[in-house]
């Protein structure tokens, strides 16, 4: 019979069951012959010890590194101590993974045949999707929202691929011209540049021939990022006054005759090298001292 003590063991104390479930220990052993006489020894219980290893891994991997190598991290003086199984029925420490997705390895003693499974989860690190640029404008400084299609950790920075990157996607208090925001994930596996025009124009102009705006005209134009329509100025009932070209300007007149103070509207459609095209439809002043 086993026993918790030496002492229990010599009075046959209460002896452990049959299946007895302990942390490590030492028990105690009674052997008895038809109850003459009995002889007393003991035993120690130990768990088997499996590799400290973390069960639970997850890596960011850049889609142009695959196929990456991964292995079942047990410590290279002790691989030929246990048997490796993956779940595709690999039989090897390490196997080469061609894709994203989870993979598990069971690991076994070879002496003790006890087991544990290891997962690896890969995932890949998509580039990002420019879902659109939202422009607002107010009190004269303009603010540009970059939206993506995939909502993922990236970092911005306005045009230096090389300069702060922030992670937020707005970026406030820009002047009218064109800006390039690039894109990068954290695990720096992708960049991306998207390049956006804020279009700047005169709010007024006063053709008064004293030198001080008097013509009205586009500002912060860049052909070599940018095509642009020609800009078509209409009064306030929808009638078609002037076609200019967009490195032109207006002297605000209409078939060679002053056109009096009031609101004018142009429209313009601003097209970038990915043939995204985006109309715009404003209003300016004619002021008439």
């Amino acid at each position: 019979s086993f026993h918790v003590s030496s002492y229990f063991a010599s009075l046959g104390y209460e002896p452990l069951d049959d299946l007895y479930v302990s942390k490590p220990k030492k028990i105690y052993i009674r052997a008895t012959n038809e109850d003459i006489c009995y002889g007393l020894g003991y035993m120690q219980l130990d768990m088997p010890l499996m590799p400290r290893i973390n069960l639970d891994e997850t890596y960011n991997v850049c889609q142009s590194s695959f196929p990456v190598r991964i292995d079942a991290g047990i410590d290279l003086s002790d691989i030929q101590n246990y048997d490796y199984e993956w779940l595709d029925g690999q039989n090897t420490y390490a196997i080469d993974a061609n894709q994203a997705g989870a993979y598990y390895i069971t690991i076994t003693d070879k002496v003790t045949l006890c087991s544990m499974v290891k997962s690896i989860k890969i995932n890949d690190v998509a580039p990002p999707v420019v879902k659109k640029i939202e422009l607002t404008e107010e009190s004269g400084t303009h603010t540009a929202i970059i939206h993506l299609e995939n909502d993922e950790d990236f970092e911005y920075a306005l045009n230096n691929a090389f300069g702060n990157y922030q992670t937020d996607p707005v970026f406030t208090g820009l002047a009218p011209g064109s800006y390039s925001v690039f894109i990068r994930d954290k695990d720096n596996c992708n960049l991306v540049e998207k390049s956006f025009f804020i279009f700047g124009f005169l709010k007024y102009f006063t053709p008064n021939s004293d030198g001080d705006t008097d013509v009205w005209e586009v500002k912060g134009l860049n052909p070599d990022d940018f095509t642009y329509s020609d800009i078509l100025i209409f009064n306030r009932f929808g009638k078609l006054l002037a076609t200019i070209r967009p490195d032109g300007y207006w002297d605000g007149t209409y078939n060679g005759k002053f056109l009096p103070s009031d609101d004018y509207w142009f429209t313009v459609t601003v097209t970038d090298k990915d043939n995204v095209s985006t109309s715009y439809t404003k209003h300016f002043s004619l002021i008439r001292n």
